[in-house]
């Protein structure tokens, strides 16, 4: 519903529709791309007002994945 209204009453989404017809897009191929197009605006306006979560990194902080082989990591002291 959110799509279709969007197709009526905003320009930029007129615009939008237009230029996905010019492609040779059909209408029900244009509202399917403007559900995903939707989405994505949504999910990162609600993300953009999230505090961190306690703990988390910070966006700036490089996300590290640590993966191990079958084998310990680290040493292994043995006494005779």
């Amino acid at each position: 519903m959110i799509a279709v209204r969007r197709l009526r009453y905003r320009e930029r989404t007129r615009a939008y529709a237009e230029r996905r017809t010019a492609e040779g897009k059909t209408k029900t191929e244009i509202i399917r791309c403007l559900k995903r197009y939707i989405a994505r605006e949504i999910y990162h306006a609600l993300a953009a007002d999230l505090p961190p979560a306690p703990g988390s990194p910070r966006r700036s902080d490089p996300i590290i994945s640590i993966t191990r082989g079958a084998g310990p990591i680290g040493r292994t002291i043995t006494t005779t």
